[in-house]
């Protein structure tokens, strides 16, 4: 397996209105790098009831990031994880 380093590249502003009504949440996702960086079949690796609760806007959150390997190369294929948190005042 190709050991170069993942970079997380995200779309700046667009993950605010999914994450309004989640300030203090947390989520560890494991996903798998689609064939643009997107993330793919993305498994939430920390089931607490919050994070079972709000799933589907973590996706939606998880959805605006992109992952390229540190040299610009595609990433595709690639198990990446990722924590996700809600914080700050909205």
């Amino acid at each position: 397996m190709n050991q170069r380093e993942v970079q997380r590249c995200s779309r700046s502003g667009q993950t605010a209105d999914a994450s309004l009504r989640l300030y203090g949440a947390t989520v560890l996702l494991e996903c798998v790098v689609g064939a643009d960086g997107s993330p793919e079949r993305c498994e939430v690796l920390n089931p607490t009831p919050a994070a079972q609760r709000h799933e589907a806007v973590f996706q939606c959150m998880a959805s605006h990031l992109r992952w390229i390997h540190a040299d610009g190369t595609s990433a595709e294929g690639r198990t990446v994880r990722t924590t996700l948190r809600v914080q700050g005042t909205w």
